[in-house]
């Protein structure tokens, strides 16, 4: 299975039926993960740490809007589940930057994560071939218009059968 595939298959198997989308924060509480907001680097957008033993926490800039920190959780949380669920690993850190850097296959999953999490293609897909404009589908799903154009461009570059984007 490629990263992108697993990836969405994670978050797929989190959102619950029926709702349109998952809510990053609850799903930190389920995983015992503390989410903070607090003045970060002007460069960081979030980070999460995990050390043995003891709980993860996802840290979320007070700079950015509430849309983009929900992002950036679920992006943390795709870390979590990417190391935890598939790694299997108990000690682990990420740092995410504004600015491009160093986008690794790490970066990558957190942020297919994060897409089909918060705008599952399913849906969010259904909306795209229905001609809905990417400013109201950013505000229906609750992210930024940016995140919303990324989400288009990936569906697109990594398009799946749409039997298999309904998660069944």
């Amino acid at each position: 299975m490629l990263v992108w595939q697993e990836a969405r298959r994670q978050a797929r198997a989190l959102v619950e039926e029926g709702q349109l989308a998952g809510d990053p924060y609850k799903l930190c509480r389920r995983y015992g993960i503390d989410v903070r907001v607090g003045k970060l680097p002007a460069d960081v957008s979030g980070m999460i740490i995990k050390e043995a033993g003891r709980d993860a926490e996802i840290l979320l800039s007070q700079d950015d809007s509430q849309n983009r920190r929900r992002f950036t959780c679920a992006h943390e949380l795709g870390h979590y589940i990417e190391r935890t669920a598939v790694a299997g690993d108990k000690d682990f850190s990420f740092r995410d930057l504004r600015s491009p850097g160093n986008y690794d296959l790490h970066e990558f999953f957190a942020d297919e994560f994060a897409g089909e999490l918060l705008m599952p293609a399913r849906t969010f897909g259904r909306d795209l071939r229905d001609g809905v404009p990417i400013s109201s589908l950013a505000l229906k799903y609750g992210v930024t218009i940016s995140a919303a154009e990324k989400r288009k461009e990936r569906l697109e570059k990594f398009s799946e059968p749409l039997a298999e984007s309904s998660g069944k």
